[in-house]
């Protein structure tokens, strides 16, 4: 085995590592509601979804409830390196992590909650012919990893006055992974990796109904803390080699999302959104030169856009698009500023393998509602009761409670979604290379309403 390919394999695995399981938690976003509305979620509805993005709705339902999704994605990515074969790869993610919660309406005005909570779940994951290419050279890689995930997210949100209500949501994530990298060709194997995660966010929301059309949200992670402790053992082609390191990242993100909710008649609502990711600032591992250099970091603002129309009172249907921007470069090198490390293994290869979403993205798809087990309105309930035992007629009106929409007790949300990845070559960057990704999403969440 030449040195540089030592030196491949020296670096990959613990980075390969770190990316794997970490980005299980993060395949969990994958939500119904948010999905099919092109991911437009933090305003007007209340649901699950857009509690995450803006903890503030959590103040908006009428009831105690819960909810349960899951999704199921098919894959295929394509990397095209100059001057190499392409790499092409396929196919069907059955595990997914369970999404949704509870919440509990503790009076009018306040409700607290939590999402579901991961208690340890132990997964395996297993690649084979995955590609590095790294220096100029191409290894292929088999990798085993075993992983435990540990999950927890809790809310809770006031109501300030009949519009105006506020939101905070914690959330903390811990997972360790043991992986193993084999070469391909010989089965030999080349690297054990032990990785530990940990991260700790904050996340605020504000919501605002401006009249009885047109409501406005706004959600934004206040504090975020990531720490990483690796521990690898190269044993083939570097004698006796091995690394350790607790790299710890703390900053202020400010990553927000504003939305903006219509109700354009009695069958029809709009939400559009745009999320705003400031550039990064912390430094990483180049792959071209084994050296910490900063990430070539831009700021970055996406933007959702989302509909739904109502058939019946028991069926709806949804759709959206959504575009997401990278905020990490292309990357520079030999310029008199300084080397940038850019958009490439991290940003790419590491989604790609794992099935989340790689940016940019674009997404469209759409889907259904359909509710069941209505409950009786209290004007409906009246004018059931024989009528010798209803209540004697005042000139009281009746309030909009007594004669509101339909309320139901459960509901399904189900659809499909397409999201793409598309990144061409950039001749100047520090890892020219053309990435394609296309996923299809199956989300499913169904809810239940305790009145």
């Amino acid at each position: 085995m030449s040195k540089t390919y030592a030196n491949i394999f020296g670096l990959a695995p613990w980075m390969l590592a770190i990316g794997l399981f970490a980005s299980l938690g993060i395949s969990s976003a994958s939500k119904a509601h948010s999905l099919l509305m092109g991911g437009a979620s933090a305003t007007g509805e209340g649901t699950f979804d857009g509690i995450l993005a803006n903890p503030a709705l959590a103040s908006e339902f009428a009831t105690h409830y819960v909810s349960f999704g899951y999704a199921p994605q098919y894959k295929t990515q394509q990397i095209r390196y100059p001057g190499f074969p392409s790499n092409d790869t396929s196919g069907a993610s059955l595990f997914s992590l369970p999404v949704g919660g509870g919440l509990y309406r503790v009076n009018s005005k306040f409700a607290v909650g939590m999402t579901i909570p991961i208690p340890g779940l132990s997964a395996t994951v297993e690649f084979n012919e995955l590609p590095l290419n790294i220096l100029g050279q191409q290894a292929n890689v088999d990798i085993i990893a075993d992983g435990q995930i540990l999950k927890f997210e809790g809310f809770a949100a006031f109501k300030l006055n009949p519009k105006m209500s506020l939101g905070l949501l914690a959330g903390y994530d811990s997972t360790k992974a043991d992986v193993v990298i084999f070469d391909s060709g010989t089965k030999d194997e080349v690297a054990p990796v032990t990785v530990e995660l940990t991260k700790i966010r904050l996340r605020v929301g504000a919501n605002m109904r401006l009249n009885n059309k047109i409501s406005i949200g706004l959600g934004s992670t206040l504090y975020q803390n990531e720490s990483t402790k690796f521990e690898a053992s190269f044993l083939k082609g570097v004698q006796d080699e091995q690394a350790e390191g607790t790299p710890e990242i703390t900053r202020t993100l400010f990553q927000t999302v504003a939305a903006i909710a219509v109700k354009i008649n009695s069958k029809t609502n709009v939400i559009a959104e745009m999320e705003y990711n400031p550039a990064p600032s912390e430094n990483r591992l180049s792959l071209v030169d084994f050296t910490e250099q900063p990430i070539d970091g831009v700021m970055s603002v996406g933007g959702r856009v989302g509909a739904k129309y109502a058939l019946t009172s028991e069926l709806a249907f949804m759709g959206g698009g959504s575009y997401e921007p990278t905020n990490v470069g292309p990357g520079t090198t030999n310029v008199p500023e300084g080397d940038t490390t850019g958009y490439g293994f991290f940003d790419f290869n590491l989604a790609g393998i794992t099935g989340q979403p790689a940016k940019p993205f674009w997404s469209v798809g759409g889907g259904i509602e359909f509710k069941f087990q209505r409950v009786a309105s209290r004007k409906s309930r009246a004018a059931n009761q024989p009528r010798s035992r209803r209540a004697p007629r005042t000139s009281r009106s009746r309030s909009a409670e007594d004669i509101g929409p339909a309320r139901y007790k459960g509901g399904v949300k189900a659809g499909i979604v397409y999201q793409q990845t598309s990144v061409g070559i950039d001749d100047e960057g520090e890892q020219p290379a053309a990435y394609l990704q296309q996923i299809y999403h199956f989300p499913l969440t169904v809810y239940w309403n305790f009145y």
